[in-house]
């Protein structure tokens, strides 16, 4: 081994023994206690943060939105205004323009004069990047609306921005000489983003379709139009945005499609008598709706509450959602809870904000007194993050206004139950921020206890699992599925059921084919099923018949690209792993969706991987078998096959290279008489480590094995690939004797199995394709014979026999008896 290979594994090693560490600690909390644990991680995590700087990022392949931004008016300025002023002012307005950035989950990749550049998904991956990115973008022209009214105020100019927006796939890494190396992006999506910001009128925002596509239900946009940019040959379609919506939209779905609710009937009717007790018994109850995203949780919530308002309308509905952008914000969940109990909208000025809410209390709460009211008030004001001439909180100790607000939200909760009955829905909580976590906990407490009465209250919680189980969310999720409580695990519907809900979608069946296809890869994952028809139609495969009202099949499809929304979900669930952990499953993800925990460690150059897969377990993304096909090797395998091939798609090709190479070499060393199995696995990862000469034995070999077992369709595709190799070497020089002879047997073995299939159009073709390399007469009498039993086959006797009397002929030349006790 190299110095460099070994230094570079040594290091490897430090990071995976420190983060093994981190896990073993957290496990013992408990019993170690806070102090000791909290102190051994404080020291831990900064030698992890020296190690993991960003000169280590490997090289990714990510999905992200790209915002270029530049500031028009700067040319003004910079003509009238000393250069260390115009420096200072710049400096104040990208300050600010930053912050936004930031606040939404974008990185600044580059400042260049008067332009940005920022990335939303990279380094860290976004599930809604596109949403982010125009949010962010939104929040810089308010920004740069205000800073410039105040610079002509204070000298005389004005400055305005336009930005672009562009969404697609990138190269994300480290890019400069050894001394001066930054992390960027490269790819065709950064130069069209570019070429928006360019494009687009001063003072607005331009985004391309991809970026779009996501956010029609979420933001007002301008009617679509084609716009000419430099280095694109066709037009591009563009939008204009005008703002957020008054009222979010359905996201999620197929637009102008609809499909009733499909396997969902217990998890529905628990929901409807979880509310019926509730009214019966009037009391408060609580309901948790858990599962992976896009199992349905949305989709149960709208039916619940469209039932809602058409057997009991008389219910009063509140709803607070989390978001990724607001789970550090102090009370954001909670905050857009007292929004829709105050119907305050966001986009309100505080001063009327603020005498909003103090009518809307004084309506709510008639019955306590004027310092109670300045308490209430004080509380939901500093939640929402409004300003008070006299704040009551402002002379109380953090801990002393966290329990009054408290207080204060209980006592608010109460008197809108107070009329009506009450349901609460508190949506997407795993993104909720911790104080609203805190408080949720003490309310079910309340409730558990029975302190809450004579009220007819139903709280309904949707909730991905906890990644963590000892974190807040997953302590909360916990106590949910204890009684009085209720908790609901939506699972994956089963074929059956997504078939369903396909035929709903669509009005009709779809072929098996396609069907097979849609539940290798979404697995009953309903959003994952909508996600691969809508990408079916969008690149042509579903198309709608006018005449018939109905959609038929415009190709046939083998593979499926897994869609963007479902990789932007993915890619963000691998990107919260440690970084030494999320390389670790990448490794494992091209191995395959089955891999094997040495191997895995073998080609990371560890000790040991298994602390990364027990937490991989945890968080759901792979698990354990029960059994193994290499002995004395435990079997992994991903939860999901989409988590595998999001995680494969992350890495670079030629790292993939590179590694499908490592994984061959170690499989070659397993294989014996006892891991045949083994062969068709090879063969993957030598073809996909660009190692042909190899893989092309190796596909020779399963071929056989998979003839021999009589496994037809499999045979055919391994000697075809094998073929397909060869071709493609062909093409570059001649083929080695070594190499002939591979093309001949397989060429054979092939045309057996055609035969045996009857498949006669495309054995003749590999007959035809023998003789011209038969060069020897033992090789012309085995074509003769073959040709004899295909003429045989389609009951042409003349030439069967014709075919059989030259067989005779070559293998008296070739002296082969046996050829010629064939042909006789």
């Amino acid at each position: 081994m190299n110095k460099s290979l070994k230094s570079a594994q040594t290091f490897q090693q430090e990071i995976h023994n420190i983060e093994t560490t981190i896990v073993a600690l957290e496990a013992q909390r408990a019993a170690l206690g806070d102090l000791v644990v909290d102190t051994a991680l404080d020291l831990l995590r900064e030698r992890l943060a020296t190690l993991i700087q960003p000169e280590q990022a490997p090289d990714e392949r990510k999905r992200v939105t790209v915002l270029f931004a530049d500031v028009s008016g700067y040319t003004a300025l910079s003509e009238n205004l000393d250069p260390e002023d115009v420096a200072a002012i710049m400096n104040r307005l990208f300050e600010s323009v930053t912050v936004e950035i930031h606040r939404f989950g974008g990185t600044i990749d580059k400042y260049s004069g008067d332009a940005v550049m920022a990335l939303f998904g990279a380094p860290q991956a976004l599930e809604n990047h596109e949403e982010m990115a125009v949010r962010a973008a939104l929040a810089m022209q308010k920004v740069i609306a205000a800073f410039s009214a105040e610079l002509e105020r204070e000298r005389g100019f004005r400055l305005q921005m336009r930005i672009g927006l562009n969404t697609g796939e990138v190269l994300a890494g480290l890019v400069g000489g050894l001394k001066t190396r930054s992390y960027t992006v490269m790819g065709d999506t950064v130069n069209l983003a570019s070429r928006l910001e360019h494009a687009a009128p001063v003072g607005r925002i331009l985004i391309s379709a991809t970026t779009a596509q996501p956010n029609h239900a979420v933001f007002d946009m301008e009617p679509p139009q084609q716009i000419t940019v430099k280095g694109k040959s066709e037009p591009i379609t563009v939008y204009l945005v005008v703002g957020e919506k008054a009222e979010r939209g359905r996201v999620r779905g197929l637009a102008g499609l609809y499909a009733p609710m499909v396997g969902r009937e217990a998890e529905f009717a628990a929901l409807q008598e979880t509310f019926a007790e509730a009214l019966a018994e009037r009391v408060w109850r609580a309901t948790a709706v858990s599962g992976e995203a896009g199992i349905g949780k949305s989709r149960i919530r709208r039916e619940f509450v469209a039932w809602m308002a058409e057997t009991h309308p008389q219910t009063r509905i509140l709803s607070g959602t989390g978001y990724t952008h607001t789970r550090t914000t102090p009370y954001s969940l909670l905050a857009d809870v007292i929004r829709s109990l105050f119907n305050i909208g966001r986009d309100v000025g505080a001063e009327t904000a603020v005498s909003h809410l103090k009518s809307q209390l004084h309506n709510l709460e008639t019955h306590i007194d004027e310092a109670e009211f300045h308490y209430q008030l004080g509380s939901l004001a500093s939640i929402l993050g409004l300003p008070l001439a006299d704040d009551p909180l402002q002379h109380l100790n953090p801990e002393q206004r966290r329990d009054r607000t408290f207080l204060s939200l209980e006592r608010v909760l109460l008197a809108a139950a107070a009329g009506a009955p009450l349901l609460l829905i508190l949506d997407d909580l795993h993104w909720a921020d911790v104080l609203s976590l805190v408080f949720l906990e003490r309310l079910l407490h309340l409730i558990g206890r029975q302190l809450f009465t004579n009220q007819a209250v139903m709280l309904l919680i949707l909730s991905r699992p906890a990644e963590d189980p000892a974190s807040a969310l997953g302590q909360l999720l916990d106590e949910l599925a204890q009684p009085p409580h209720r908790r609901l695990q939506l699972t994956a519907l089963s074929d059956s059921q997504s078939e369903a809900l396909i035929s709903g979608l669509l009005d009709q069946t779809l072929p098996d084919d396609l069907l097979d296809l849609i539940h290798g890869h979404a697995q009953g994952n309903p959003f994952y099923v909508e996600e691969l028809i809508r990408s079916f139609i969008e690149d042509g495969t579903l198309r709608e018949d006018e005449t018939s009202a109905g959609w038929h099949v415009t190709r046939s499809v083998a593979d499926v690209q897994v869609p963007g929304s479902v990789q932007d979900i993915i890619a963000a669930r691998l990107d919260r792993l440690p970084p030494q952990n999320k390389q670790i499953t990448q490794h494992a993800a091209i191995i395959g969706r089955t891999f094997w925990q040495q191997l895995l460690a073998q080609i990371t150059g560890l000790d040991s991987v298994e602390p990364t897969l027990l937490l991989l377990e945890i968080r759901q993304l792979a698990d354990r078998l029960s059994q193994s096909q290499i002995a004395e090797d435990w079997e992994w395998v991903f939860r999901h096959i989409l988590i595998q091939e999001v995680a494969y798609a992350t890495v670079p090709r030629h790292t993939r290279r590179l590694i499908h190479q490592q994984v061959a070499a170690a499989l070659e060393e397993e294989l014996d008489e006892h891991t045949a199995f083994l062969l068709p696995l090879i063969a993957y990862h030598f073809e996909e480590g660009e190692v042909p000469d190899k893989a092309i034995a190796y596909l020779s070999q399963a071929g056989e094995q998979a003839a021999g077992q009589f496994a037809n369709e499999e045979a055919i595709g391994y000697f075809s690939r094998a073929l397909a190799l060869l071709a493609g070497l062909a093409e570059k020089e001649p083929l080695t004797a070594v190499l002939q002879t591979y093309q001949y047997q397989l060429l054979r073995d092939r045309a057996e199995v055609y035969h045996l299939t009857g498949r006669r159009e495309a054995q003749a073709a590999d007959l035809d394709a023998l003789h011209a390399l038969a060069d020897t007469p033992g090789k012309q009498a085995d074509v003769a014979l073959r040709y004899a039993a295909y003429y045989q086959a389609v009951s042409d006797f003349p030439t069967a026999v014709a075919q059989a009397k030259t067989a005779v002929a070559y293998a008296e030349q070739a002296n082969d008896l046996r050829q010629k006790a064939e042909g006789l």
